[in-house]
């Protein structure tokens, strides 16, 4: 028993069921029950085939190709990494792969026996022989038969959640006061957003961020849906929440469909994971439509990426760190406008060079242009014809790399 653990567990690593899970749910969304069955039963053949023949060949084949097991795993990533990508990036349903072959390719390879799984067995079976790795190989394929079969309510069933009605928060109504008629004018998502309008908002993580976005954007009159799967988490919105508390899983499809998040103007997912975020943002975006996704990331060099497929992206470490920055060097500068750091903020004073000065004059089209005043302790927008009065004090919007030249004329250096 304790030899075949020590086979079982390397390969139940190297599967990664439920890494995989949500690609096999991205794959096969939309499919009736039969079509799906049909797909996991090929997934399963093409998986067990590919690896029995890998095992007995696998040694030969690199050996002829002049391959090194390194290598393979290299190009196995590398193909992994293609096929995440073109899915991401694939806007339409009808684009994907074709529905006849995609339980072979990519579900059974490269997802479920992938280079992590055929490396692993070649390893194995050397040190503990055919049979018993061929034994444990088959006992995971078994899970994963399991594992993709009950895949829409997976994720809410290891959470040890129930169904919908058992994940409100307390037992209480949280939508009240006149939520139902506002919730009513505003149904069809089609309609812009506008004055004496409110909008359907869906939160995904209910932290400190999260539940306050949450409150603020209650108090302001939208209907407002917060998910988070641990349910003590949901306490933080207190008795003045006016909205929809839900103890689940921010992208298992199953729940987001019951919440109605085809009736959402927007997305946003501030969980403390950014995998989670990106996960749950790429489904309201690739696969509900939702017109409006902003998703959290806290690894700043993951937010030009997560930008790359199409997503608003937050990240408080850049702009934190932008500020204490701006603190510590700059006493008029603040580069956190935008979050790539084009952008930033400056502090003009209106001196007497400056005075009687017309807005137009100033601004410099592509580099600088002044966006607000401060006079008499009132802020406005300024028009091209405004004046500047000793005194004032000049916010404007600055090209980072113009910043330089933008301080040398105001003579602020």
């Amino acid at each position: 028993m304790r030899e075949f653990l020590l086979t079982f567990i390397p390969l139940f690593v190297a599967v990664d069921v439920i890494g995989i899970l949500p690609m096999f749910m991205s794959f096969t969304e939309g499919l009736d029950k039969r079509a799906r069955t049909r797909i996991i039963i090929q997934s399963i053949i093409t998986a067990f085939a590919i690896g029995v023949v890998f095992l007995f060949l696998g040694k030969w084949i690199f050996r002829v190709l002049g391959v090194l097991v390194s290598d393979f795993k290299i190009a196995g990533g590398a193909v992994l990494l293609a096929i995440s990508l073109a899915d991401i990036l694939r806007h339409e349903k009808s684009h994907r792969m074709p529905i006849d072959t995609v339980g072979a390719v990519p579900i059974g390879t490269p997802l479920v026996t992938g280079p992590a799984v055929l490396t692993t067995m070649i390893i194995l079976v050397d040190i503990y022989g055919v049979g018993q790795t061929v034994a444990a190989f088959l006992i995971n394929l078994i899970i994963v038969w399991v594992v993709f079969t009950f895949a829409n309510g997976f994720y809410s069933k290891v959470s040890g959640e129930g169904r919908l009605e058992g994940r409100l928060q307390d037992s209480e109504p949280l939508i009240g006061g006149d939520r139902g008629n506002d919730d009513a004018k505003r149904r069809n998502r089609n309609d812009q957003p506008g004055q004496g309008y409110v909008m359907n908002i869906m939160i995904v993580g209910c932290g400190r961020v999260g539940s306050q976005l949450a409150l603020l954007l209650s108090a302001e009159g939208h209907n407002v849906t917060i998910i988070d799967k641990n349910p003590d988490s949901l306490k933080r919105l207190g008795s003045s929440f006016n909205g929809m508390a839900i103890a689940g899983n921010g992208f298992d499809e199953k729940l987001l469909k019951e919440l109605k998040i085809d009736h959402q103007h927007a997305f946003v997912a501030v969980t403390s994971g950014d995998n989670t975020n990106l996960m749950a943002s790429q489904i309201a975006k690739k696969i509900f439509n939702v017109p409006r996704v902003i998703a959290r990331v806290y690894d700043p060099r993951r937010a030009s990426i997560y930008k790359s497929l199409g997503l608003d992206i937050i990240s408080g470490t850049v702009l934190v760190a932008a500020m204490i920055r701006d603190k510590l060097i700059e006493n008029r500068f603040s580069g956190y406008l935008v979050e790539s750091g084009d952008l930033g903020v400056i502090e003009i004073p209106g001196t007497e060079d400056l005075k009687g000065k017309v807005v137009t004059e100033l601004n410099m089209p592509g580099e600088f242009i002044i966006v607000a005043i401060e006079r008499n302790k009132k802020v406005f927008i300024p028009k091209g014809e405004t004046t500047i009065q000793i005194n004032d004090k000049i916010m404007g919007v600055v090209t980072v790399e113009s910043l330089r030249k933008v301080r040398k004329i105001f003579k602020l250096e």
